[in-house]
């Protein structure tokens, strides 16, 4: 049985960039520029694919060679191994190891970065906290990433700041 085409009419909706940028920039590109813009950004989109792809795999080589994930949950690596490697597979790298340390954790950019700068740092232990509850603690040579027990706790009705999330096992009463 055959399926019934359904017009979508938010595809027409000029509110919408995506619909601006198909029904008006890359018309305009194509006439003005490059007529062939929009095979150009079909290959650009497919290399993407493909170097993220290699990327990924280089990035889960580099885990199972430095990782060490212990039964209480905590990974550990070793400072050299992050920094030898290049950045791109440094950030999927932590990414990994975040989202496996902290499963339905939302990691975006800014964390990665700030861990990634603690790293860098050189000696000495700073301690960072992350979402989904996870604690950085980077000592010295070596990096470790451990969900607290049930998480972050959050205490709330600080007034006018949201809630607070203070990093630890356990829950607070304040």
């Amino acid at each position: 049985e055959k399926l019934k085409c359904v017009v979508d009419e938010s595809n027409a909706d000029p509110r919408f960039d995506r619909n601006r940028v198909r029904g008006a920039l890359l018309p305009l590109i194509e006439k003005e520029f490059n007529p062939s813009v929009v095979r150009a950004l079909a290959r650009l989109a497919e290399n993407a694919r493909e170097e993220s792809a290699a990327l990924d795999r280089l990035a889960a080589d580099a885990v199972a060679q430095a990782v060490v994930f212990g039964r209480d949950g905590r990974a550990r690596i070793t400072r050299a191994a992050l920094k030898e490697l290049p950045g791109a597979i440094r950030a999927r790298v932590l990414d990994h190891v975040l989202r496996r340390t902290a499963p339905g954790a939302r990691f975006d950019r800014a964390p990665l970065a700030a861990l990634n700068e603690k790293i860098a740092r050189g000696a000495g232990t700073s301690h960072l906290s992350l979402p989904g509850g996870v604690r950085a603690t980077v000592a010295y040579d070596e990096v470790t990433l451990a969900a607290g027990k049930g998480g972050a706790a959050r205490v709330s009705g600080a007034e006018g700041h949201g809630p607070v999330t203070i990093p630890g096992p356990g829950t607070y009463d304040i």
